[in-house]
């Protein structure tokens, strides 16, 4: 069972800039999921080179990602009601983007821009949503996490002195 309402979302190209969604959502000690869109198609048109030019303003890149992403009223509805959902448990919401085998393109989109709808904040950023990209693949042989030992990272913090 789960300790946290889980929401995931799955994008598939549908034709050119067309995408269909996918909405799962499930709430912490429940056997049960609740699914969007059952029975009716919901779609998202993205115009890919329109964020492409955006992508040196990071405010208008994610102003445009937003409103293209939850221009569904059914789907900006179902996700507000996911996130009340886990605040009236008490529990944080893990959002799980799922890009489809069909839609490679949008893996380059920077995903972590997308603001909440309903407060403008960064979803990426808000400690009571747990946001990540969800991989799957068709290729069966085991993915195994590097040890501790063997992960690195390097970090860079700029602090000039003459900003004025």
């Amino acid at each position: 069972m789960l300790d946290h309402a889980d929401l995931e979302i799955g994008l598939h190209r549908r034709n050119a800039g067309s995408y269909l969604i996918e909405f799962r959502y499930s709430q912490p000690n429940s056997e049960t999921d609740i699914r969007l869109g059952q029975g009716t198609d919901l779609d998202i048109t993205l115009d890919l080179d329109a964020l492409r030019n955006l992508s040196h303003d990071p405010d208008g890149y994610s102003k445009a990602l937003t409103e293209a992403f939850f221009a569904e009223p059914e789907f900006k509805a179902a996700f507000a009601q996911a996130r009340a959902s886990a605040q009236t448990l008490d529990s944080p919401l893990r959002l799980r983007l799922s890009i489809g085998p069909s839609a490679p393109e949008l893996h380059g989109l920077y995903w972590e821009m997308l603001r909440d709808p309903q407060d403008g904040s960064l979803l990426s950023t808000n400690e009571n949503l747990l946001f990540s990209r969800y991989l799957s693949s068709a290729n069966w042989r085991p993915v195994r996490l590097r040890s501790k030992e063997e992960l690195r990272v390097l970090v860079m913090v700029a602090n000039p002195s003459n900003l004025a």
